[in-house]
């Protein structure tokens, strides 16, 4: 027996019965009102149209809500993914450009890593800059007693060299926040190829020795973190151990390519006591590291734009 007008037969439960019929019963007003104005009805009156809504049989007031509340749904639906899209579209619409950074999957293979431009572009250009470092090493106690210091200021030079190096990694790690690790790596490298002219002056002293050792320990010491941060933000972090070895591993071949001629050269050309033809080459390791690294640099910019 129905009851208030719902029946159980319908399969419909008694809550969602009672929401359907207020629901009902307002479209149901509606609709008479609305023939009432337009004429189109002779039996309802604004005084009957409350009757004549209540008169609609239950299953088509609760079909008719079910649908409503359907038609509901769809539309809140449909304004949030039109939202959705239009919050997309802006943030690609202007996006600002990183130029520390070049986003990569973290899960490139080393093989794979190999075959980037990117990695040997990093990896010559800090082999070639730790090459001429272990040469400046290698030949700074014999520099600077060609040059008349004694074995012990010699030996201050040296320790000013190597203090220096632990000054500029620290360095490095502010200046990689300030302007990126790949910028900060042609900025330390492009000091320390500057810093190698002061081995041209004529009659060097102690204090420019000391002069030099500050700016070229300084600047090529700083290459060692800012290399490994390179990579890392070059090929994700996932692979940081694996690149970093392999960068490392292409320094050591430079290290072993370049030192020796160092030495054949001051023998065949500096007849073993003139130095200059070593501060030449010091000077072209430098310089050949700061271009390959600004050539980095280029790129990375070029392919942010293209992504752009």
């Amino acid at each position: 027996m129905p009851e208030n007008g719902y029946d159980s037969d319908t399969g419909i439960d008694y809550a969602t019965y009672r929401r359907s019929s207020i629901l009902a019963a307002r479209q149901g007003k509606t609709m008479a009102k609305d023939d009432i104005e337009a004429g189109k009805s002779t039996h309802a009156t604004p005084d009957n149209a409350d009757k004549i809504a209540e008169s609609v049989e239950s299953p088509k007031r609760v079909r008719f809500a079910l649908s409503l509340e359907r038609q509901k749904t769809l539309d809140k639906l449909e304004s949030l993914s039109r939202s959705n899209t239009l919050l997309e579209s802006n943030n690609q619409s202007s996006p600002e450009p990183n130029y520390n950074i070049t986003v990569t999957t973290s899960t490139a293979a080393p093989k794979s890593v190999m075959r980037s431009p990117r990695f040997w572009l990093l990896s010559v250009g800090v082999g070639l800059g730790q090459a001429a470092w272990y040469i400046v090493l290698l030949f700074m106690t014999s520099i600077s007693v060609a040059t008349g210091l004694d074995v012990s200021n010699a030996a201050i030079i040296l320790g000013a060299i190597n203090g220096a190096s632990s000054v500029g990694q620290f360095a490095a790690g502010y200046a990689a926040d300030l302007i990126g690790p790949v910028n900060s790596l042609v900025l330390f490298t492009l000091t320390a190829t500057l810093s190698n002219l002061l081995l041209f002056i004529p009659n060097l002293s102690f204090r420019i020795l000391i002069l030099y050792a500050c700016l070229c320990g300084a600047s090529i010491g700083a290459s060692d973190p800012l290399a490994v941060i390179a990579g890392v933000t070059q090929f994700g972090r996932a692979r940081a151990a694996s690149t970093t070895g392999l960068v490392y591993g292409s320094v050591g071949m430079m290290v072993t390519a370049t030192a020796p001629n160092a030495r054949v050269l001051l023998q065949k050309l500096g007849k073993g006591t003139n130095f200059v033809p070593v501060y030449v080459f010091v000077i072209f390791l430098f310089a050949a590291s700061t271009l390959f690294l600004l050539l980095l640099r280029l790129r990375i910019s070029r392919s942010i734009h293209t992504h752009v």
